[in-house]
């Protein structure tokens, strides 16, 4: 952990730690911020924090299991930089940045002008223009490229040549500012699998608190069993212990809770090691 008076960096590793050896609540007073903007900042680091009733458990004597931290994931940061009120400063800055480009962007000078005819077009608008003569007028009269990798443009057909050398002079723009162009299909692509992978996550979340759930009723079912069928399940143990023991592959089981320690925490590193 780095300080110079006016910020704060801490890593990922940094961070991790200090969570884990104290409440939220304390740590993110340290850098003047509120337990939940730490934990804000926490998931978008890739960093486990403590469930609820975590530190209840500590000083009841029962110390939950502790997650390892994740290796880092595209899109997280490995560190993250706080000024002495709390705030993110490469959020700051980056906010500072594009006020800075807007505020270019209005001189007369960065004008983005279109010409009044098609000179020399960027290669996307020529085969996206092609594609939209071509293409058949919907109900309200209006076409679409029908090809792939054209630009995603609505348009009448008597505003085809106009939008052509609207989307020219705006690509060229782009190139002279070093702005890559990533086109809406592009986006949309990557978010539909960023959320499909949040859904899928999710479900998986859901049957996994169901299980548990289920497992949980189980164990109440068993003891209000007669004495010989339930015996028979618990495999001759006390229906107390058996009770206990189930009850925390429950827990194991549950998203929502934080899961106690067990030998099949070894498995996998025991299964690589042979």
């Amino acid at each position: 952990m780095g300080r110079d008076g006016q910020r704060t960096k801490l890593t990922r590793e940094q961070l991790y730690t200090q969570v884990w050896a104290e409440p939220m609540t304390k740590v993110a007073q340290r850098y003047a911020l509120s337990d939940r903007g730490l934990a804000k900042i926490c998931q978008r680091m890739g960093v486990p924090i403590p469930g609820r009733g975590y530190w209840a458990k500590v000083q009841s004597g029962h110390v939950p299991l502790q997650p390892k931290l994740p290796k880092i994931k595209a899109g997280q940061d490995a560190k993250v930089v706080l000024d002495r009120r709390g705030f993110v400063l490469e959020e700051k800055e980056t906010l500072q940045e594009v006020a800075g480009l807007i505020e270019s962007e209005m001189h007369p000078e960065n004008q983005i002008v279109v010409a009044d005819e098609l000179t020399d077009p960027h290669p996307l608008v020529v085969k996206t223009a092609k594609s939209l003569r071509g293409a058949r007028l919907n109900d309200y009269g209006i076409a679409r490229p029908r090809l792939k990798g054209c630009l995603d443009i609505r348009v009448g057909k008597a505003s085809i040549e106009r939008a052509a050398r609207i989307m020219d002079a705006l690509i060229k723009a782009l190139d002279a500012r070093g702005i890559e162009l990533v086109r809406r299909r592009e986006i949309l692509i990557q978010r539909i699998e960023q959320e499909q992978g949040r859904v899928d996550a999710l479900a998986k979340q859901t049957k996994a608190w169901q299980e548990a759930q289920e497992l949980r009723a189980f164990v109440q079912a068993v003891r209000s069993a007669a004495y010989y069928p339930r015996r028979t399940i618990t495999v001759g143990r006390d229906i107390d212990e058996w009770c206990a023991w189930a009850l925390e592959q429950a827990n194991r089981i549950d998203p929502t809770v934080s899961s106690p320690p067990s030998v099949l925490d070894h498995k996998k590193e025991y299964f690589l090691l042979r």
